[in-house]
Formats: C-alpha cells, sequence, structure tokens
C-alpha cells in the first residue's frame, strides 16, 4: 500500500502487528502478521492480506505495532524501566528502534528524552500512538507489482472433480484463471498445482 505519511526513515523495518483497514469510522478488513515498512508505504503479509480491499475511495490503514501487550501493560513496563534511559532505548525493548523514534516523532516526543522528564500523559500518548499507528493509503502498488490477481471464470461452472467447464465440453481451467484467491501463505500456488494437476490430468483423457 501507498501511503500520505513519509515512511522512509522506516524502509526495511520489519514488525509483527495487527493491521486493519478502516474507510471513514468502517472497519473494511484486517489480519495479523509481519508489516514491511518501505519507502512507498506498506508491505509485508498482513499488508498484501489486506490490501485486496482497497478499491475507490480513501482508506485508513491502522497499525498495533505491541499486538502482545494491552496498553496499560507496556506503560508499567516504561514506567518501571531506569529514569534515566532515553525513550527511544526504553522503546527499543518491544520494538525496532527505527520503528521506535518513528512513533516518537508522530506522538511529538523528543526521542532523546530521558523517562525521568516524561509524565503519566505522554507515556500513555506514546503507547496510544504505537498501537494505532496512522496511515493514510492513497492506492496500491498496481497489477504489476500483484502477488494474485482476483477475477476470472465462475467456478461453479466448472466440475470440480475434474476442473472441466460445465458449460463447454473440452474446456479445462486452473489457477487464477478461475475466480478464486486466497490470502497469503501458500495457498494460491498450492491452488495452482493442484488444480492444473486435476485439469491436465482430465484433458489428457478427454476423447
Amino acid at each position: 500500500l501507498t501511503t500520505k505519511e513519509n515512511t522512509k526513515s522506516l524502509k526495511g523495518v520489519r514488525a509483527k502487528a495487527n493491521v486493519s483497514l478502516r474507510q471513514g469510522v468502517k472497519p473494511i478488513d484486517n489480519a495479523k502478521g509481519e508489516v514491511l515498512f518501505t519507502d512507498y508505504g506498506l508491505s509485508g503479509i498482513s499488508i498484501m492480506d489486506i490490501s485486496r480491499s482497497v478499491k475507490n475511495g480513501q482508506y485508513n490503514c491502522f497499525i498495533d505495532t505491541l499486538p502482545r501487550c494491552e496498553t496499560d501493560e507496556a506503560e508499567r513496563f516504561l514506567l518501571s524501566l531506569d529514569k534515566k534511559t532515553p525513550i527511544e532505548n526504553a522503546l527499543s525493548g518491544m520494538i525496532p528502534k527505527a520503528l521506535g523514534r518513528y512513533i516518537l516523532k508522530r506522538a511529538g516526543i523528543n526521542s532523546l528524552t530521558p523517562l525521568s522528564e516524561l509524565g503519566k500523559k505522554e507515556i500513555t500518548e506514546i503507547i496510544k500512538t504505537a498501537k494505532n499507528l496512522d496511515f493514510t493509503v492513497t492506492g496500491t502498488m498496481g497489477f504489476k507489482n500483484a502477488q494474485i490477481s482476483v477475477g476470472g471464470a465462475d467456478v461453479t461452472e466448472f466440475n470440480r472433480k475434474t476442473m472441466e467447464s460445465k458449460l463447454v465440453k473440452g474446456l479445462f481451467c486452473a489457477g487464477e484463471v478461475l475466480d478464486t484467491d486466497s490470502i497469503c501463505g501458500g495457498f494460491n500456488l498450492q491452488w495452482a498445482w493442484a488444480s492444473g494437476l486435476v485439469a491436465g490430468r482430465y484433458a489428457a483423457t478427454e476423447k
């Protein structure tokens, strides 16, 4: 996903996260997994999974960079550290340092500020930002960079046991020619191999 926000300082940073796609206040899609920050915006498995839901209109992607911590738990962790610790170092115990600096900038906090100079209000704002890192989606990277495609022949019009069309005798289809797609994780490749094997096997015996 391409974003309005500048993410060049995060290029190459990876983080486990929960992500959600919204249009206004309406939830559109969500996923869990790795987020890869790039010079153009967001990528990674979880982002690719939700990108299919981006159509026309304005979307926002919210990233919880602390998926294993509740807000109060994360706050207690920071407040328990040595007060001389710079906040960027304190955050590095939970998330990549570059991401921590980015979050602090978004929260309006100097990354070198020691914990002793931060009150409960500032700590809460930092964690709130980390758990709701908001990006304005400006689009996708387009078909040329797509991992899979949607659309195709209606799967209900094909015999699942032979992959032959129910409408056109002798027509066999497989893979993404058919209107079926799945999330990342090898499912689309497995579908291509399995359906291709079946289609090829029965097409070869067709008389």
